[in-house]
């Protein structure tokens, strides 16, 4: 009981990474368990895209030069954002509505789970 009266005091304190650990059975307290990772959950990546998002509009206040804002708005998708790969591409107003210009300007991908590389490197 002391162990869910300190994860209630985590997610209190948002910590939306706090769960029940209690076993999400049919009965009423497991339906209720399950009923508060979910909110737990979705809290967690609602937090998450704020996050992104206040990243973001700080990056595209702080840029001006334009492939350097590409490749730092990258950066926020992966490191705040949470994504494995990120890439601008810019759509072209052609008849046939391609997609191109941006190239691999950007690109952040992740190497090795610890690891992350801008592939605009050369190392």
């Amino acid at each position: 009981m002391e162990q869910q009266r300190n994860r209630a005091g985590q997610r209190q304190a948002g910590d939306w990474t706090a769960r029940t650990g209690l076993v999400h059975r049919s009965d009423a307290m497991g339906q209720l368990a399950e009923k508060l990772d979910e909110l737990a959950e979705h809290g967690q990546r609602t937090s998450r895209a704020f996050r992104t998002l206040s990243s973001g509009n700080r990056t595209l206040l702080r840029e001006s030069d334009e492939p350097r804002l590409l490749k730092e708005m990258c950066r926020v998708a992966v490191e705040q954002g949470g994504y494995a790969l990120a890439f601008v591409n810019y759509a072209q107003h052609d008849a046939e509505k391609s997609q191109g210009g941006g190239g691999t300007v950007g690109w952040v991908v992740a190497c090795e789970p610890d690891e992350r590389r801008d592939c605009n490197d050369e190392n």
